[in-house]
């Protein structure tokens, strides 16, 4: 595909890609609903407590209440094993409740990638908005003059900002182990 071609296809592909991006997060919203299942973790707080209770204002005072609970249980999910026990629970419930609208979902995702590979001419792995860019960019610098050298380019630079992030990861690395023998330094010189 040459300098003109990709640009026409770039150009019919984004508007393609962005909306391939709000049904992923649509996709997302259904198959993961935060107020649905707050609610349901609701439920066992709010039986848990009835007990204790027995006028019907007392017991309605309880309903917020246990909502509360529930949103506090779920920002004190930031913990890694409670944040994936709470996701797990989310994701299933999302997934048995909105089974219907998730399936209709997912088919026009795929029927968009399907439009995306007809009206382009690209395959489905550069259906992506940074990619697309990426690939204009490429163009209008004169960086790339087709499709090929485009895909090189992009595979090159993808292969620098890994090389530069574990880069960055030794150099923290380095730093923190530098630090700590500081500190085993001056702890050693205070004990002699």
């Amino acid at each position: 595909m040459d300098k003109e071609q990709l640009s026409v296809a770039i150009s019919n592909g984004l508007p393609i890609t962005h909306s391939i991006s709000k049904l992923e997060r649509k996709k997302y919203k259904v198959s993961h609903p935060l107020l649905i299942s707050v609610l349901i973790m609701a439920i066992p707080i709010y039986l848990s407590q009835q007990s204790m209770y027995t006028e019907i204002a007392e017991l309605l005072m309880l309903v917020p209440i246990s909502i509360g609970a529930a949103f506090f249980i779920r920002l004190v999910c930031f913990l890694p094993f409670l944040n994936l026990i709470y996701a797990a629970y989310s994701f299933l419930l999302g997934n048995i409740i909105n089974f219907g609208k998730l399936k209709q979902i997912k088919h026009e995702i795929e029927n968009t990638y399907s439009e995306f590979s007809k009206k382009t001419g690209l395959p489905r792995t550069y259906c992506d908005t940074s990619t697309l860019n990426r690939f204009a960019y490429y163009l209008d610098h004169f960086l790339a003059d087709n499709l090929k050298e485009c895909a090189q380019m992009l595979d090159k630079e993808r292969k620098h900002n890994q090389m530069m992030n574990k880069l960055e990861d030794i150099h923290e690395e380095a730093a923190a182990a530098a630090d700590l023998v500081e500190r085993n330094g001056d702890q050693h010189r205070y004990y002699k």
